[in-house]
């Protein structure tokens, strides 16, 4: 069941949509409780629908951080594979710390190796130090009983130089989920209800229903032909519906038989005709509904309701809310649920379900995941053996008791084992039993291929409607009234016309970019006394550093004018600081210092000059093919920039470069497909211009026109650039073919040589028209 609710996140109230307060529904096993998400806030004492930025979603039904009450357990000490010697004997739910001390010093060996244990209880947890401290010990809950079904969670962490290991024991939720996608209500639909004929000199009109779903909130329009109403929304009724037809044609008549659905006849002129349905174009509708499912056919409450006809469980609802540039962790929702035992289950079903998976047993479990199966081929893939379980629950999910079950010694060449050296038994559509083994398999001894021998195949659904398409109806609206044009214009006989091969062939829109760097702010103008004047950016200054060392396994303290490499053959993480987000220094990398941070930093060809790379900008890369620029064909390319430095102590500098990039491909194994390998950019620009930073908003005007041509029967290409509004020649950025890469980029970032504890400010940003372009947003156009 699926119910759309309003969220009130300031008194954590919940509404449906257009409704009474909510009260979750009482569920069966076997349910999904589908939620839909809206919110609303209490402003100036009036609630109203709020837009909030959900950085993450977690809902659950089942007790939070709860204990168990009953079973027991162990704990296994090391990486290896479970043995009396590195297992502790099992322990009560509530085991004291004196009585996890005992078993845990009573493993000899572990003793031994990481020194004798030291236990004591905080707040329902169990801290454990091994000897001294100096490390960290892996730990795993294992032969596991606890009711209801728990988990063992263990953390490790270091106070004052000592790692200290976690021990908590919390019961499973009984259902839970973080996948919350945004998604539309459903648009409105049209369908036929009689269709328009005449019969026997009796003339019947064309009935269509126009049905709105009660959470649609949008505006859409209706196409008739190739002509299109007004707008309209969910508050027009069959009246306004029925005026914005009768601008298309007076017959249209509009009644609302059923509520929510309204009935369109085509009556007056339009009588005795069948006509194709009306199109619904959804035109405007606010962001998507926040939507998760939580099902209850689960392990945990399944058990529960082994001995009870129902259980009342908590459901949480948690967000991760970003707002100003914070994320606040918010409770929305707090509710209690009924879950009942099931009257009818799979077993009675005609069409079977898939098995629900069964808990944790004395037997190893391998569960069925996603990441196993690839749409359209139904086999599964696992490995077995633990050094102690000799029977094996394997759940493929293949949905058929019809299979090919391969076991292989899971080494390089392995052998492949026959039928007379293991057992393998269907115990239901979705599991395999395996066990017969002569020895006790080792860690991950064997490899097995479960594969069906039916066609059954399994393909991925795609629900998108047209209005979930961004720009799809504008896009089809546009093209259909150009088609219509064309049919107006064509003669309807005779052989096709010939066009001459000039005008436009290609118009790119460039992104329209207004930004400030490492500041996030409310969408809006730019608005330059709104950016804080304290706790500002750090402005990371180029750094001159002829004497390259190599970065250490630790990280080196900040010094100013200072530069290391990246020897190490993995990535290093760079930490963060002054708004400069942390940053992973790939091998043979370069890190840099003010002496106030570390940054990562890039080097200018082979030059002792280092630059921030947090200050590396690309303004635009687009592609362009020799079918997009033919021979005769001039790519015009334009744009302004405007930037300045904003609250700070210094003048700073960019440069803008415009360059051109071979596309790369694969060429082995030979023959091989047509592949993207990479772009490698020339190293001579056809545009490198310094722009200086200041307060002053300063618009620079910037171009790049690469032309094709015959050249004494020769394809040529030849390239300009333009500064300022004036053009001049640039064949040596020129690209080799007609096909490349070009890009914009802000590289180079350098400020003046002041006290680098000063260093702060912001940097701001516009990409725009070019103002000797014209019109109103900067573009690449390819004319002939």
């Amino acid at each position: 069941m699926k119910q759309y609710l309003s969220v009130n996140l300031a008194d954590r109230t919940a509404s449906l949509v257009g409704g009474a307060t909510w009260t979750p529904p009482d569920l069966t096993f076997g349910d999904d409780l589908v939620l839909a998400l809206r919110f609303e806030k209490i402003i100036d004492g009036q609630t109203v629908e709020t837009s909030e930025n959900v950085a993450a979603l977690w809902a659950a039904i089942g007790e939070i951080d709860a204990p168990p009450v009953q079973g027991k357990f162990a704990i296994k000490v090391g990486s290896g594979a479970s043995t009396g010697a590195n297992t502790t004997q099992e322990v009560n739910y509530d085991v004291s710390a004196t009585g996890l001390q005992t078993a845990l010093n009573a493993l000899a060996a572990t003793v031994a190796t990481y020194g004798a244990v030291k236990t004591w209880k905080v707040d329902g947890s169990l801290l454990m130090r091994f000897g001294t401290g100096s490390v960290e010990v892996p730990l795993l809950v294992v032969d596991n009983t606890l009711w209801p079904i728990s988990f063992g969670r263990i953390s490790a962490y270091q106070l004052d130089g000592q790692w200290i290991h976690e021990l908590r024991l919390q019961q499973a939720p009984g259902a839970f989920t973080d996948a919350a996608p945004r998604v539309l209500p459903p648009a409105p639909t049209v369908a036929r209800v009689r269709a328009g004929e005449v019969v026997d000199d009796l003339i019947i009109t064309e009935v269509q229903s126009l049905t709105l779903q009660r959470e649609f909130r949008g505006t859409y329009d209706l196409t008739f032909g190739t002509v299109r109403t007004d707008l309209l929304s969910q508050e027009d009724g069959p009246e306004e519906v029925q005026a914005a037809l009768q601008k298309l044609n007076a017959g249209f008549l509009v009644t609302l038989p059923i509520s929510g659905t309204m009935n369109i006849e085509f009556a007056g002129d339009m009588a005795g005709n069948g006509y194709d349905l009306l199109e619904v174009n959804v035109r405007q509708a606010p962001e998507g509904d926040l939507t998760f499912t939580l099902t209850t056919r689960r392990a945990i409450l399944a058990a529960m309701l082994r001995t009870q006809e129902e259980v009342t469980l908590p459901l949480h609802i948690r967000l991760n809310i970003v707002e100003d540039g914070e994320v606040k962790d918010v409770v929305a929702l707090r509710r209690d649920v009924i879950i009942r035992r099931p009257l009818i289950w799979d077993d009675l079903a005609t069409v079977q379900d898939i098995d629900w998976l069964q808990p944790p047993s004395p037997k190893d479990y391998i569960p069925f995941t996603l990441d196993q199966v690839i749409t359209g081929t139904q086999h599964y893939t696992t490995t077995i053996g633990d050094g102690s379980a000799t029977t094996f629950a394997i759940a493929h999910n293949l949905a058929t008791e019809s299979l090919h079950v391969n076991v292989r010694e899971n080494v390089s060449g392995g052998r492949i084992l026959r039928d007379n050296e293991f057992t393998a038994v269907n115990t239901s559509a979705n599991v395999l039993m395996i066990s017969g083994f002569a020895t006790t398999p080792t860690a991950a001894q064997y490899a097995v291929v479960i594969s069906s021998s039916g066609p059954i195949s399994a393909f991925l659904a795609h629900t998108h409607t047209m209005g979930q398409i961004v720009g799809l109806l504008d896009y089809l609206s546009d093209l259909s009234g150009r088609v219509t044009t064309l049919e107006e214009i064509l003669p309807s006989t005779g052989p096709a016309g010939t066009a001459d091969t000039t005008g436009t062939g290609l118009e790119i829109e460039l992104p329209e970019i207004n930004t400030t760097l490492f500041y996030v702010a409310a969408p809006g103008d730019f608005d330059p006394a709104a950016l804080p004047v304290r706790n500002m950016a750090y402005l990371l200054p180029a750094v001159h550093d002829s004497t390259v060392t190599t970065l250490p396994g630790t990280l080196p303290a900040p010094a100013a004018a200072s530069v290391w490499q990246n020897t190490s053959g993995t990535a290093v993480l760079i930490s963060s600081g002054g708004h400069i987000k942390s940053a992973s220094v790939a091998d043979q990398g370069y890190v840099g210092s003010d002496g106030r941070t570390l940054y990562e930093v890039v080097r200018s060809g082979t030059s002792n000059s280092f630059y921030a790379a947090a200050f590396e900008r690309t303004l635009f890369t687009f592609e362009i093919n020799d079918k997009m620029l033919r021979l005769n064909g001039l790519l015009d390319l334009q744009f302004s920039l405007v930037a300045q430095l904003l609250n700070a102590p210094c003048q700073a500098q960019w440069i803008v470069v415009i360059e051109v990039g071979s596309i790369d491909a694969d060429t082995t194994p030979s023959p091989i497909g047509l592949n993207l390998k990479k772009i490698t950019w020339s190293a001579t620009p056809i545009l490198s211009q310094v722009i200086l930073l200041s307060p002053l908003a300063v618009k620079h005007t910037f171009g790049a026109r690469i032309r094709r041509k015959l050249v004494s029967l020769v394809d040529t290409l030849t390239a300009d650039r333009m500064r300022y509004g004036v053009w001049e020649g640039a064949n040596d950025g020129k690209p080799a073919t007609a096909n490349f890469a070009i890009r914009a980029r802000l590289t180079q970032f350098d400020t003046e040589n002041v006290d680098a504890t000063t260093l702060r400010g912001w940097v701001h940003y516009e990409l725009s028209a070019a103002a000797t372009a014209g019109g109103s947003k900067a573009t690449a156009t390819i004319t002939y």
